[in-house]
């Protein structure tokens, strides 16, 4: 018992602190990340982060079903799927941001933001989603009311 308490103890109290997923900085611009599970229902709620420093999520990778990712080119936030770049044998995950900028070509921003709206790609809470879907149609359309899946808005994702 003495040594089940020397063992787990430490293992308790580091545990706490740990921050399995990891997105450190490495970019010269300012972005902005949140990263979302199915577990904990919560707002799209995106945090600044400076060149240099990281973001961090306390959940494996595992429990986190999007990373969402907004850049200055990019200011509508964009739903990345953790398992496109975590090793599917480990919790713990570091993902630098110039990995997720890399990716967001206009055609690769395009096609998540038409997968976003019609429900495919990372999960997402079916709010979020939503606010998402409005945001990009909004920006697509220039603030002209549209049907969310007229003609119209789907040549706006196309181009």
């Amino acid at each position: 018992m003495k040594y089940l308490l020397s063992v787990g103890l430490p293992l308790l109290l580091t545990g706490c602190d740990a921050l399995p997923v990891v997105i450190p900085n490495d970019t010269s611009e300012i972005v902005e990340i949140d990263i979302h599970g199915r577990r904990f229902p919560t707002p799209v709620e995106l945090e600044k982060i400076q060149p240099g420093l990281n973001f961090g999520n306390r959940y494996c990778w595992k429990d986190n079903d999007a990373i969402l990712l907004a850049t200055k080119s990019q200011p509508d936030p964009i739903a990345l799927d953790p398992k496109d770049f975590c090793d599917p044998d480990d919790c713990d995950c570091e993902i630098p941001v110039s990995r997720l900028v890399k990716q967001m070509t206009p055609s690769f921003v395009l096609k998540r933001q038409r997968e976003t709206c019609m429900g495919r790609g990372p999960v997402l809470q079916p709010e979020n989603r939503a606010a998402l879907c409005e945001a990009y149609v909004t920006r697509s359309t220039g603030n002209k009311p549209t049907a969310l899946f007229s003609w119209e808005a789907d040549a706006m994702l196309r181009r």
